[in-house]
């Protein structure tokens, strides 16, 4: 996979990862980086300061990174993760919990810390094990509502996968909440999506809980 060229004049195609499709061009950095420029000029911070005077570009760098699932590298990865699936007769379900992932707010721009866990039943086929994180981490690499990142992945692997079932379980510390206005340093938001099984069957969903209870109860 060739690596996405960081500066370049032309705008580059973006795609959204949640539908694996281009939506139309994105900013090139060299966008980014006046961008940044004009925000510190703004804040007053004098960009002759040596600890400024290359900031414009490092953040344009770092975003390239961090908002990685905005490019179309981005699909073509996501798609390679998925598109490998392994003949399989077990029955029971599998659950990959505290997958940390970082993200972005798109409201505010301010980080957002996740822990994911994901549990599916297969219907023949299962996905390795490292698939799962990698998944995760790949959709959350863009400014996205948490609501619609664990939507995200639960549709992707109910796509690929075809499981009898998906459970994703999100809890994100927004930092768009603990450093400005409400100043909630203990608060956390929780949101989950489910499908198949896990909708239709409430001992599935227990399950599953017991499982991350178990896994929990052994760490300690």
């Amino acid at each position: 996979m060739g690596q996405m060229p960081l500066f370049k004049e032309d705008p580059i195609d973006v795609v959204d990862v949640a539908t694996c499709e281009e939506t139309g061009p994105a900013p090139a950095l060299d966008a980014v980086e006046k961008g940044m420029k004009d925000i510190l000029i703004g804040m007053g911070i004098d960009l002759n300061d040596p600890n400024f005077t290359d900031t414009p570009r490092r953040v344009a760098k770092s975003f390239a990174e961090i908002f990685k699932g905005l490019f179309p590298e981005a699909k073509k990865e996501l798609e390679t993760q998925l598109s490998v699936t392994f003949p399989c007769d077990y029955k029971g379900m599998i659950v990959i919990s505290d997958i940390h992932v970082w993200s972005m707010c798109p409201h505010h721009f301010l980080p957002v810390d996740y822990n994911i866990s994901i549990g599916y039943i297969p219907n023949g086929q299962v996905l390795g094990a490292s698939k799962l994180p990698r998944i995760a981490t790949l959709l959350a690499k863009k400014p996205i509502l948490q609501e619609q990142l664990t939507e995200d992945i639960v549709n992707h692997l109910q796509r690929i996968a075809n499981p009898l079932g998906v459970i994703v379980i999100v809890k994100g510390q927004h930092l768009c909440m603990r450093m400005r206005g409400i100043k909630s340093e203990t608060s956390a938001m929780i949101t989950s999506s489910i499908t198949g099984v896990f909708k239709d069957e409430p001992s599935a969903k227990e399950e599953f809980f017991t499982i991350l209870n178990t896994r929990k109860q052994v760490e300690v």
